[in-house]
């Protein structure tokens, strides 16, 4: 069993903080590592070992196409752990690859990442009371990021009546008595609006750094620069939350992709053993052609006349059925929604992209099956093709939620929904081919 990894600390101020986030994003199920014991008086917390560093991982993988898959699809977990925990209200201004932890179980199993170091994020349930233990930097964080940090040791110079460094963004020691003492409220990093943009900004910073690793392809490092830099410097936090996902599903696209298979050539017949030359002519093709002796035809049977009953007037079992199915597929649709919506509600998840793309298009094609409904005589049909577009729609609902870290029975329930939505489609199939 792997030793418990622990972390020691100089202040006490920085281990609650450090402390207070990983217990929350422990109870909210987030990629981070699990907390055992938090010691104030040894100054130390105890949790689990989360492996190697991210930048050391990649630089151990090889140059190969295998390599590279791993290496992309790590990254398009970074990129995807960042924005959960952004999602639970937990900004990581501190974005890096050595701040991303690598477990793996062999060669061959996914990397699974975890996101350490909180000492520098912020978020609405605890609010900063001292400037964050960073220094301004223009060259590599968002300038809103940036600013903040500046105003916020500039007014800690003055607050304790010390010098002012000439420039902030070079080095400057701040005294540990006056910054122990020192105690704020309001500080200006509490007050960035444009987080996504800062998150962003980090992420695509990470992205650039990552084509210096050799497993990379010279076209895959061209992309990630590419990609990294359009990240950058955003200042609308719609842009920035678009540049990020669209980014996410070009990773996912590109480790996931199938692996390139040599193509097996077809295997050749065995030589047949030559046959004895045959003779030519008329005589040979009498010979060679099987002879057909005339058979006498049956006679076709006599058609006799149907009796049709009133039975056969009155509406079939699919008119019905359709009726039933219709009910059913309503409440459990119904139920599926109300369900989601609840998750979305009690766990302050924001409507992704994905989510609004799903509910639209599930929407529009069940506006359609319902209209042509009224005008078609095949209505059976059209309910099973609306309890597909249903079910779909609810099997990639769960899907969403559950990457959002909500507890597995909540997204198995809507998924459970979708699949019997999908089961009543295949039942009624069945009852179509039986009538």
């Amino acid at each position: 069993m792997t030793e418990p990894f622990i972390k020691h600390f100089d202040d006490r101020y920085t281990q609650s903080r450090e402390y207070q986030f990983l217990d929350l994003l422990n109870q909210l199920h987030a990629a981070v590592p699990v907390v055992f014991s938090n010691d104030t008086q040894l100054g130390q917390i105890r949790m689990a070992h989360a492996g190697v560093t991210l930048h050391e991982w990649l630089l151990a993988l090889p140059a190969t196409a295998a390599g590279q898959s791993q290496a992309l699809n790590a990254l398009q977990q970074a990129l995807s752990v960042s924005r959960s925990v952004a999602r639970m209200d937990v900004w990581h201004f501190d974005l890096a690859f050595r701040n991303f932890m690598v477990e793996q179980a062999n060669a061959l199993a996914s990397p699974d990442l975890r996101l350490i170091d909180f000492s520098l994020a912020i978020s609405s349930r605890f609010p900063v009371q001292k400037p964050l233990w960073m220094r301004p930097d223009a060259k590599q964080q968002h300038p809103a990021l940036h600013a903040a940090i500046a105003e916020d040791w500039q007014h800690f110079f003055r607050r304790n009546q010390l010098p002012e460094p000439a420039d902030f963004d070079a080095e400057f020691d701040i005294p540990m008595t006056a910054y122990r003492a020192d105690w704020c409220n309001d500080l200006a990093v509490d007050r960035i609006t444009q987080r996504w943009c800062v998150i962003t900004h980090s992420l695509g910073l990470m992205l650039i750094q990552s084509t210096q690793f050799a497993c990379l392809s010279a076209e895959t490092r061209i992309q990630l620069d590419t990609r990294g830099r359009g990240m950058l410097h955003l200042a609308a936090e719609s842009q920035a939350e678009l540049a990020l996902e669209d980014t996410l599903q070009w990773l996912s696209s590109q480790f996931s992709a199938p692996t390139p298979r040599p193509r097996a050539q077809a295997v050749e017949a065995p030589a047949q053993p030559a046959q004895p030359a045959q003779p030519s002519g008329l005589i040979a093709s009498a010979l060679s052609e099987p002879m057909a002796f005339p058979i006498a035809s049956t006679p076709p049977p006599l058609i006799s006349p149907q009796v049709i009953s009133v039975a056969d007037l009155s509406p079939g079992p699919a008119a019905t059925l359709s009726g039933i199915r219709l009910l059913i597929c309503g409440v459990l649709i119904g139920l599926g929604y109300v369900l989601t919506d609840a998750l979305y509600a009690a766990h302050h998840l924001q409507v992704t992209t994905y989510t609004a793309m799903v509910v639209l298009t599930a929407l529009v094609l069940s506006g359609i099956l319902l209209v042509s409904m009224i005008f078609s005589k095949h209505r059976t049909r059209l309910v099973s093709r609306l309890s597909q577009t249903q079910g779909l729609a609810l099997l990639a609902l769960s899907l969403e939620i559950w990457t959002q870290r909500i507890p597995e029975p909540w997204p198995a329930a809507v998924a459970v929904l979708g699949v019997i939505l999908l089961a009543l489609t295949v039942e009624a199939r069945q009852k179509l081919r039986a009538v």
